[in-house]
């Protein structure tokens, strides 16, 4: 009996090693796989502007642009690397930006555009920029609440 609760609490254990080092691997290629992706906007943007007639020129112009996104992914590793409680960070930064971004801003950008529109959909872009609102603000609290006990 004693054999037996042994050797499945150790093939217990042993799957579940694996299995959460099958789920780090698997999260280190999503993240290495998404980073470009999240950093292409910025990028594309900067390197516009730098490369404008007058500016930067254009000689060397792929190692300057390496040398630019070599900076950025260093910029954004000590970034991470600075702040010990990194999430906390994220989730202030989530609060204040999804909010706007989901719900705020797109049913302004609605009744902006379609002013001549049905009650009905005025009032529910009313009803959503409040939601974001709301959202926004006890996200905030929240995680400043979560940044004062962390570092209190």
């Amino acid at each position: 009996s004693l054999s037996l609760s042994l050797s499945l609490s150790l093939s217990l254990s042993l799957s579940l090693c694996q299995t959460n080092l099958c789920l780090s691997i698997r999260l280190i290629i999503a993240i290495m796989a998404t980073y470009p992706l999240q950093l292409f906007v910025v990028t594309d943007i900067c390197e516009e502007a730098m490369f404008k007639p007058g500016r930067l020129s254009t000689r060397f112009k792929l190692l300057k642009q390496v040398v630019f996104r070599c900076g950025l992914v260093l910029l954004a590793a000590g970034v991470a690397v600075a702040i010990p409680n990194f999430g906390l960070l994220i989730g202030l930064i989530g609060a204040l930006g999804s909010s706007a971004l989901q719900f705020i801003f797109p049913a302004m950008f609605h009744l902006r555009i379609f002013r001549d529109d049905f009650w009905v959909w005025k009032l529910l872009s009313v009803f959503y920029v409040a939601f974001g609102v709301v959202g926004g603000v006890l996200g905030t609290v929240q995680t400043v609440q979560q940044i004062v006990e962390t570092y209190d």
